[in-house]
Formats: C-alpha cells, structure tokens, sequence
C-alpha cells in the first residue's frame, strides 16, 4: 500500500461523512433529490433524443440504399 492509496481512501472517508452529514439535514436531502430528480430527467431527455437520432439515421440510410438503386 502506498501513501497515495492511504490518501485516496482517507479522502473516501472524508466524501462518506459530508454525505452523511448532509442526509441528516432535511433541506439539504430535500435539494438533493430535486437534482437528482432533475439530472433523471435530463438523462431522459438525451436519451429520447439519442435513439430519435439514430431512428433518423436509419432512415435516411434506407432512403439512400433505396435511390442509389
């Protein structure tokens, strides 16, 4: 075990205790599941839009295999 990896597990410590503390706090636990609830839908969103954009794609790919015929 190296220093650096004492480092990065004391600083794992100190990321588990603020999260802790922060829990514990019900406006703090109140704003954080409106931003997950929002980052949630924005994942969504960009997926919607990703699998939009290859149902696209894949349109005009058959569209275009079909005119150079």
């Amino acid at each position: 075990m190296t220093l650096k990896d004492v480092e990065g597990m004391m600083s794992i410590s100190v990321e588990a205790a603020a999260a802790h503390d922060s829990l514990s706090d019900d406006k703090e636990l109140s704003n954080t599941y409106e931003r997950l609830t929002a980052l949630d839908g924005t994942r969504r969103f960009a997926l919607a839009a990703a699998g939009s954009h290859k149902e696209e794609v894949g349109r005009v790919r058959s569209t275009s295999s079909k005119n150079s015929l």
